[in-house]
């Protein structure tokens, strides 16, 4: 490494002007590398890279931070822009992870709780409190998050990078009908935007099945909530198959499901599992 590069940096009292490369080396770094790798670089590379806390302003002033249970529609029209396609589809997945409560100085708020789901759609900072006794009460009867899960959005045109859309702490124990109210909040909230949700796409989990059974009309309906009271964005026209049954032609969105097969044998089983 050639170290005279550094010795260009302007120094004010100690203090160190980085340009715009060095300052996006230092994020990358930080944010592909973790704080002790960021920390290792920067102490054995004296004046070489930015504080950890200045990177940490970076991070806020770029609206890179992601906080649990956020949704960043805000910055959909940001992201949708350069291509000229308003026309995206949107992924679901969880992960296991380890359960530990933080406490998020910035937000006043303790992270790692299951979030409570209002329509289902978890609430943000909602483990505000600086009562001990009500903390305590969370910890004794309040869920941890045992899972993440993270939402990410693509536009339609296959070359153009993903975009994380939310990521928040759960206990995996959301109902089929809560999950399609989630999706049904995405799709309007992404069309205040000017974007169209064309569809979503998870794994084969039973409750992701049963609310996709829901919205397609599946062999499943709702009697007190109607999703088709909506206009549909495109029509899809399907003929019966060998089963004898045929999709239905409006659709709100589509649903994509991921290393599922229903065969003749297994449709009997599947469609026999109650909503």
């Amino acid at each position: 490494m050639d170290y005279k590069y550094f010795s260009k940096f302007k120094n004010n009292k100690n203090k160190y002007k980085y340009d715009t490369h060095i300052q996006q080396f230092a994020l990358l770094t930080y944010i592909l590398g973790g704080r002790n790798c960021y920390e290792f670089f920067r102490l054995n590379l004296s004046g070489s890279l930015p504080h950890i806390s200045n990177v940490e302003i970076l991070i806020r002033n770029q609206e890179m931070r992601m906080t649990d249970s956020e949704f960043r529609f805000q910055l959909i029209e940001e992201y949708l822009r350069p291509n000229k396609c308003n026309y995206v589809f949107i992924a679901e997945d969880a992960t296991s992870s380890i359960c530990r409560i933080d406490y998020d100085a910035t937000l006043n708020s303790f992270i790692g709780f299951s979030a409570p789901l209002i329509g289902g759609v978890p609430q943000p900072n909602f483990f505000q409190t600086e009562n001990f006794e009500q903390l305590e009460l969370w910890f004794n009867e309040i869920d941890k998050a045992k899972f993440i899960n993270l939402y990410m959005l693509k536009s339609l045109v296959l070359s153009y990078p993903r975009f994380i859309l939310a990521a928040y702490g759960s206990n995996k124990r959301a109902k089929a009908i809560e999950i399609l109210k989630r999706w049904l909040f995405f799709y309007h909230q992404c069309l205040v935007q000017d974007t169209h949700v064309i569809g979503f796409s998870t794994d084969a989990d039973a409750r992701f099945l049963r609310a996709m059974r829901l919205c397609s009309r599946f062999f499943a309906t709702l009697p007190n909530f109607n999703i088709f009271k909506y206009q549909a964005i495109f029509h899809k026209k399907c003929q019966k198959n060998g089963l004898g049954f045929s999709w239905k032609n409006n659709k709100l969105f589509l649903c994509k499901m991921v290393f599922i097969l229903l065969q003749n044998l297994e449709i009997d089983c599947f469609l026999k599992q109650p909503i």
